[in-house]
């Protein structure tokens, strides 16, 4: 994973929280992507995905469920 240096004026809050929901929608002005929401108890998290990145995603996710699994 690459680390980005924070911009100024940007405070970013790295805490774990559960994802409640997820959803996934259209961007009329961007049709080649979509806005990935992550609901959580502080609120929704979105996101802008591309077809790579949400495949990307897709495939890690897909992973750590499969390790989940085995682990428990």
């Amino acid at each position: 994973m690459r680390v980005k240096s924070p911009r100024d004026g940007y405070v970013r809050c790295e805490t774990l929280m559960p994802v409640l929901a997820v959803s996934i929608e259209p961007i009329p002005e961007m049709p080649t992507r979509r806005a990935l929401g992550l609901m959580t108890d502080d609120g929704v998290l979105t996101l802008g995905v591309t077809a790579e990145s949400a495949q990307l995603i897709a495939d890690f996710l897909a992973h750590a469920a499969s390790d989940m699994r085995k682990a428990s």
